[in-house]
């Protein structure tokens, strides 16, 4: 996981994350710089691959991201066959910001049952659901 931390106006913490197998979380590393930017995050992921940061070769790595545009094209310049997922707190946290809080309760329940799918097929299923939802609000 990369995500930015605002820390201060023009203070920003870029927070790299890593999660096993099994669900354990360790922060790896961190930046500090005056916004989300491509060269702050380049030089966590610099340090990162120095540090002998590796992916295994049978496996593509998981990338979970905030939606930043500048760590989606780090991660692809150090790692470009690493799969990208939206963080689905930030997809929530953007979306709400265009419904009505009328509707706040129903996405919440939608997300939830994003993140608790077991399988392509039922998350497949949640994501049509999810997309009838959209469709129905009127932007």
């Amino acid at each position: 996981m990369l995500d930015g931390i605002v820390l201060a106006e023009d203070l920003v913490a870029i927070v790299a994350v890593g999660i096993t197998v099994d669900g354990c979380k360790a922060v790896l590393d961190f930046e500090l710089g005056a916004s989300e930017s491509f060269s702050t995050a380049k030089a966590l992921t610099d340090r990162l691959v120095r540090r002998g940061f590796r992916v295994a070769k049978n496996r593509p790595l998981l990338a979970v991201l905030d939606g930043s545009d500048a760590l989606r094209k780090v991660t692809k310049k150090h790692f470009p066959d690493a799969r990208i997922q939206r963080c689905l707190v930030h997809k929530e946290r953007n979306l709400k910001r265009h419904l009505p809080r009328r509707h706040w309760e129903e996405l919440h329940d939608l997300v939830d049952r994003l993140r608790k799918a077991q399988g392509a097929e039922a998350a497949i299923d949640v994501l049509g659901s999810w997309m009838r939802f959209l469709r129905r609000r009127t932007w």
